[in-house]
Formats: structure tokens, sequence, C-alpha cells
């Protein structure tokens, strides 16, 4: 597996991915739970309604015996094509259920306005002139496994800077700190069910 996968990056992508790698735990720093003007360090997994996450942790078994690069290798030929006719109701159930949480928009309204702390590799959407990063997503992993879907559009946040500034490498990751509303914003690289206003940009670390 690429090394790109962050800390709080999707416990849960883990097993949607069938990977064996362990995540690292992001830690809650605990102070300030109850005000919406304290920074809060969030796992990716808090943005989840918790039906999603349950959803996305139910990964069907049966997607682990598809082989790469075959007709079945993609969720929509999974539930309409070939395994369709060869699994259990309830199987079935579970696959509709899973495709519907890797697309969700669904977001946690409690998160609108709340200031957070959030690690992500950024994804350039809009550069200036001088070729730095104006506009772009905060992903929760950059790289993949066999068989790992883009994140959900709950696990995508979008944000504009005014500090444009230079990406030197997509692979290296960064600590963002904003507050966070419940938006979408789609366009050709990608869908977001979340936004950030950035007060603060920084080199991740542990």
């Amino acid at each position: 597996m690429n090394k790109g996968f962050l800390p709080g990056s999707l416990l849960l992508l883990l097993l949607v991915a069938g990977c064996t790698d362990s995540s690292l735990a992001t830690a809650d720093t605990g102070e300030g739970q109850n005000s919406r003007h304290a920074i809060r360090e969030v796992d990716w997994i808090d943005l989840l309604p918790d039906d999603d996450l349950a959803a996305l942790e139910d990964r069907p078994a049966l997607l682990d015996s598809i082989e790469e690069g075959s007709d079945a290798d993609t969720m929509a030929n999974s539930l309409d094509g070939q395994l369709s006719s060869d699994i259990s109701m309830e199987e079935s159930a579970r696959l509709q259920r899973y495709q519907a949480a890797l697309t969700s928009t669904r977001t946690r309204q409690e998160l609108d306005g709340a200031r957070i702390r959030i690690p992500g590799f950024v994804v350039p959407i809009n550069f200036d002139d001088q070729q730095r990063v104006t506009e772009f997503f905060l992903v929760p992993f950059f790289g993949a496994c066999i068989h790992v879907p883009p994140p959900p559009p709950n696990q995508i946040i979008y944000a504009q800077v005014d500090d444009a500034f230079v990406l030197e490498s997509i692979f290296d990751p960064v600590w963002l700190e904003g507050t966070l509303h419940l938006q979408e914003n789609d366009n050709g690289l990608g869908q977001s069910a979340y936004a950030l206003t950035v007060e603060k940009r920084e080199a991740y670390y542990q």
C-alpha cells in the first residue's frame, strides 16, 4: 500500500481496501469540546454520519474476490452485473448500502461552524499566475490499495485561500485549522460535502 495514508485517514478505508496496514490514531485534544470557538482536533471518521460509517465498515467480503481490472472491478458492475445474480438478497442490500456510503454527501450537522484542526493531502484545483495554489480539496489519503475507491464526498473538504502557496509535493500532508461549513462543491476533480475557511496551514507532523 502507498504510504499516503494519514492518521485519521479512514480507519474504515483500510477495511474498504482490504489492506492490512494499521492506521495511526488522530488524538483528540480534549480541550474546549463544548466551545465552538476553541480549535478541536478531529479525525476524518468524525465527519461521517453513523450509518455511513457502519456501512463502510461492513465491507462485503465478496469484493475481495473480484479480479483487478476485470469487468466486475467497479461497484456499479458488482451491483448490476454478474455478481448480483449470484448473491443473496441480504448481501445485495449490503452492497447497495456500501455503494451509497461511497458516494454520500451526508454530513454531521453539529460540525457546521465548528473550528477544527485536521490533517490531509492537498489536491490542487486552481492556481494563481505564479502557479501557487489558491483553491484545493483536502483529502484523507493519497495513493491506494487494490479496490480502494476515491474518498466519499463527506470525506473531502474544499478550501480556498487568499495566501496562495507553492505545493512542493502532493505526497506531503499538511495540517489545516479553520472553520468548517456544510457546503457542497462539485467540479471535474471531485465532489466535497464540507468546506473550510482556512485560518492556518502547516506541514504535517505527528
